[in-house]
């Protein structure tokens, strides 16, 4: 079967970026984001292959992620943590299947402490994200009601809105908020705040535990030119088809793109339903042979053309042309459709024929 793309993760590539984050923060318990299928990866291989580095924390966005791991985790020592998706409903599946709650309102503390019979969980505080979490006012109440003396837990975290701006000013107002909440809890507890920005900007924000996600896969957690972290993704599409084009003829839906002068396209077999987002419209390139290929007109769902004008090499329907690889990755990617290297992450389509090596 001939397939219109491929996409290659890097199994050893993801390994030498999470002991690049291991040097970094030394014997610090690095946590694995593991929401949204491991950020387009595929949550049980990039459980499995992490758990064999030595990583034991894991955190999935709601419940049924959860239990899309439950086949993966057949060891006693992998906490799976659930950031959110914790209610009357549901609560005695976090009971059967060891699951630790993050814990992010009053009311899912107040049922924890009811019904979570001394099982671990988390508590979750907002520094100054305004997403999900408790507020210091919150806190206060709890630790005054006693409450939380019902409670075993693990961890008490937070999360960063902008650590991997040069201006940390931001970044240190939550921490400085965050210690607040700490000095709440008796000694002994365990704290932490750091995402992948974190990690590479200051020591003092990795505490007793770090998360890190997508910097696994390549994506750079710093501002700086010279990532630290090395692509894992490897996305190639096949040619479908190849045209001779006019001065003056249009290039897809809308007549976005007008021809300048006579020459030469190339039909690619992805879209939109691909993770080629439609804000590539006459923005950012494949590659073939090291070579650009710029993107014409509107994406298609499942169809992109790319001017083959100027390409010297010779190119010819069913040829592999590479959309993220070495000439891009998902950083460069993402930034000439004026979006993020998560999104494109994140958007992986089932569609492609993927390999795990």
């Amino acid at each position: 079967m001939i397939y219109n793309a491929i996409l290659t993760i890097k199994k050893n590539v993801i390994v030498k970026n999470y002991k690049t984050i291991r040097k970094q923060v030394g014997k610090v318990p690095i946590a694995i984001m593991l929401k949204a299928n491991a950020y387009g990866c595929g949550i049980n291989k990039i459980f499995g292959l992490l758990y064999k580095e030595g990583a034991r924390d894991f955190f999935v966005a709601n419940l049924s992620e959860a239990l899309q791991l439950k086949e993966s985790i057949n060891t006693r020592d992998a906490n799976i943590y659930v950031l959110h998706d914790i209610a009357k409903e549901n609560y005695k599946i976090y009971l059967k299947n060891k699951f630790i709650p993050v814990l992010n309102t009053c009311a899912n503390i107040y049922l924890w402490a009811e019904k979570g019979e001394r099982m671990p969980c988390l508590i979750h505080f907002d520094s100054g994200l305004n997403r999900l979490g408790l507020t210091l006012q919150d806190s206060r109440c709890l630790k005054e009601d006693g409450i939380l003396d019902k409670l075993n837990i693990k961890y008490v975290i937070s999360h960063f809105a902008c650590s991997q701006n040069d201006d940390q000013s931001y970044t240190l107002k939550q921490q400085k908020n965050f210690e607040q909440v700490m000095r709440l809890f008796p000694e002994g507890t365990k704290f932490s705040i750091a995402d992948s920005s974190a990690i590479f900007k200051n020591k003092k924000y990795h505490l007793d535990m770090v998360r890190t996600g997508s910097a696994l896969y390549g994506i750079n957690p710093t501002n700086l030119s010279s990532n630290p972290m090395k692509n894992a993704i490897e996305i190639k599409a096949r040619v479908i088809q190849i045209k001779d084009v006019k001065k003056g003829d249009s290039i897809g839906y809308d007549q976005k793109y007008i021809m300048p002068k006579d020459g030469k396209i190339a039909i690619i077999g992805v879209g939109y339903a691909d993770s080629i987002m439609r804000s590539h419209m006459n923005s950012g390139a494949f590659y073939f042979n090291g070579k650009k290929l710029p993107i014409l007109g509107v994406i298609s769902m499942d169809l992109t053309t790319v001017d083959i004008t100027r390409l010297k090499t010779k190119i010819k329907e069913n040829d592999l042309v590479e959309v993220i690889g070495d000439n891009q990755d998902l950083d460069a990617f993402g930034a000439s459709g004026k979006t993020s290297g998560y999104e494109i992450l994140t958007s992986l389509s089932d569609r492609y024929i993927w390999k795990f090596k």
